[in-house]
């Protein structure tokens, strides 16, 4: 559209059924000719149900085993607050209705070890061979996926003793409640978190973990997000996506390089979902650095080998000092760690967390597009699977009363409520 005025409209190309008509009058003229193929109507029917209730298995119609609460929960929760705290987790849950929940403050055996723990984005970027899906990607935040966070429902969402939280948010001056849009329980894995036997005796811990969910439906897709809590200090994010296909019409063309068909003349769209989450780490306080602990395959002369050299393989340790972008390695070669270079045990270890992919996820993807056309450099984020940056705000301080510039300091975001009255803080 290069105006406002609808007479000054004009149709630069029209495309049906994978061909490509220059004009409106070639199309035209292509249709008198008999020359284009009018295909059918892809029209709802039993094909785009999302459940088949007219059919099913036997032993479908006896209810499925459930998990229960056999005792007194184990875990505290202040609604009001927002405050859980279970097995040595403590932590506060924060809202927006933009990004959805936040956690803050996340605390194992009394000491922090994740400030800030919440989603930043959910990109879906499309691909076709055609102008409705070629150019399509969507950043999911622009929809407020805090505002899509719906009711969930007791048994299927989450377990029927699980506990329930509202959110709340503002929309055309009015607030508008979601309720029960947030569960937390506790749930038991069907493996045990430890096992050892040996000839005396058998050791093995029951893996029972802490949940918090939501749902988000943004569109076609429902998005569950999972903040799990382990026994071991763990600390999970997990995505799952369900909902319907976002799906275009099947051309003869080029459509089985983007997706399958799966109708007369309907096809799924090849497209890629990243997301991300930004995890504030202070692992025994705020000194915190990444080390890449790697996995090297060795040819090495032992004095005391017989074998010269003997090949195997050993650790090596890089200590990374620069804002950078990283893949997960072929082979598990390279292992994360966030450490604290203070803070080292009596065998002069440093304390740490290892930051790794997700439990069940296979290989986490990232962005397949290079140099998005559609997407320029507003998702650069999403082109590598971890970024670490170095947590800091730019606080330039202006006077109230004259606009005059008093200072620029380089200050840790968690100290911006220095900020006093009579001064405009502009983060940058």
């Amino acid at each position: 559209m290069t105006s406002e005025e609808t007479s000054d409209w004009f149709a630069v190309k029209w495309m049906y059924d994978g061909i490509t008509y220059d004009s409106t009058d070639i199309l035209r003229k292509a249709i008198k000719a008999g020359e284009v193929k009018k295909i059918s109507l892809n029209l709802d029917g039993n094909w785009t149900l999302i459940e088949d209730f007219g059919r099913g298995t036997k032993g479908r119609e006896l209810p499925a085993p459930a998990m229960v609460q056999a005792t007194t929960k184990r875990y505290g929760l202040d609604p009001k607050e927002r405050f859980v705290s279970w097995m040595g987790f403590e932590f506060y849950i924060s809202f927006s209705h933009v990004t959805g929940i936040t956690l803050y403050d996340i605390r194992f055996k009394e000491e922090r070890i994740i400030y800030e723990l919440g989603l930043q984005e959910a990109l879906a970027h499309y691909a076709g061979d055609d102008p409705m899906q070629a150019p399509k990607a969507f950043m999911d935040t622009f929809f407020s996926m805090g505002k899509l966070m719906f009711e969930l429902v007791p048994g299927y969402d989450c377990p029927a003793y699980a506990d329930y939280l509202d959110t709340s948010f503002s929309e055309n001056e009015q607030t508008k409640v979601r309720n029960n849009s947030i569960c937390v329980f506790e749930y038991t894995a069907d493996h045990p978190l430890q096992r050892h036997t040996s000839s005396s005796y058998v050791s093995i811990s029951r893996n029972t973990y802490l949940v918090v969910r939501t749902v988000s439906v943004v569109g076609n897709y429902d998005y569950t997000f999972d903040n799990i809590f382990y026994l071991d200090g763990t600390v999970e994010v997990k995505v799952r996506a369900s909902g319907y296909i976002e799906g275009t019409y099947w051309s003869t063309n080029s459509s089985r390089e983007y997706g399958y068909r799966a109708h007369d003349h309907f096809a799924t769209s090849i497209h890629d979902h990243v997301l991300n989450f930004k995890a504030d780490l202070d692992i025994g306080g705020t000194s915190n650095s990444l080390v890449r602990v790697g996995v090297e395959a060795a040819s090495i002369d032992y004095e005391w080998d017989y074998i010269h050299p003997r090949n195997t393989m050993k650790l090596s340790r890089t200590l990374e000092m620069t804002e950078t972008g990283l893949n997960w390695p072929a082979n598990s070669k390279e292992m994360y760690v966030v450490v604290n270079d203070d803070l080292e045990n009596s065998w002069g270890e440093k304390r740490g967390y290892r930051v790794m992919p997700g439990t069940g996820v296979g290989t986490p993807s990232h962005l397949t597009v290079q140099n998005s056309t559609i997407l320029g450099t507003s998702a650069e984020w999403a082109t590598k699977d971890l970024w670490v940056v170095q947590h800091k705000v730019r606080l330039t301080f202006v006077s109230a009363r004259n606009s005059k510039l008093l200072t620029n300091i380089r200050i840790p975001n968690r100290a911006v409520r220095i900020l006093r009255t009579g001064l405009r803080c502009r983060i940058q």
